[in-house]
């Protein structure tokens, strides 16, 4: 998965992709802050995890997914999308692993899990083990591949900063909404 989205707050998008796996067979997103073309200093680069050598770059934030397995290599980063859940003016990034196995081994009946990440607090290397920009999982206790799409529904109600999110569910043949939280006049 690929999506351009802004999660720092600074011009310029981030350009956010998954790979299947890094060099310790681990699930990773990387994010390559926007606003910057020196950055690509070749036509064709490698990605690697750390310390970036000629024609190689490196993120300037990484998630890694579960190095337990219960991660899946092909769907760890789904559905990248920035939002605003809390309203504080800076988007948070949201992607999915649909087929995130809550224990290791259950697939092909793995539920699937959605992550909410603080974009002003992403940098460096995470690992959702003890993540610190982790604000959310969301996640469904049945089957249900959760999060193979998620839209951004945008600030949807009067004087409401936050964006609010849709995320479906293949298994459970539905799409469920999540409220943002910046509305004080309800408590939301």
């Amino acid at each position: 998965s690929l999506n351009l989205v802004n999660v720092d707050g600074v011009a310029g998008d981030e350009l956010v992709f998954d790979t299947p796996y890094d060099s310790t067979g681990t699930c990773v997103l990387y994010g390559i802050s926007g606003g910057d073309r020196a950055v690509f200093t070749a036509t064709t680069l490698d990605i690697v995890g750390s310390g970036a050598g000629a024609g190689q770059i490196t993120g300037d934030f990484i998630v890694k997914g579960y190095d337990d397995g219960s991660s899946n290599p092909f769907f760890f980063g789904s559905a990248i999308v920035g939002a605003d859940v809390n309203g504080d003016g800076t988007n948070e990034l949201v992607f999915s692993d649909y087929t995130y196995q809550h224990s290791v081994g259950d697939y092909p009946t793995a539920k699937g899990e959605v992550y909410v990440l603080n974009g002003a607090t992403l940098t460096g290397t995470q690992s959702l083990t003890s993540a610190s920009s982790l604000m959310h999982t969301i996640r469904t206790e049945i089957e249900g591949n959760i999060g193979t799409q998620i839209a951004v529904i945008d600030q949807p109600r009067a004087g409401d900063t936050a964006d609010w999110l849709a995320i479906n569910s293949i298994g459970q043949r539905n799409v469920r909404i999540f409220k943002g939280t910046s509305n004080p006049g309800t408590g939301e």
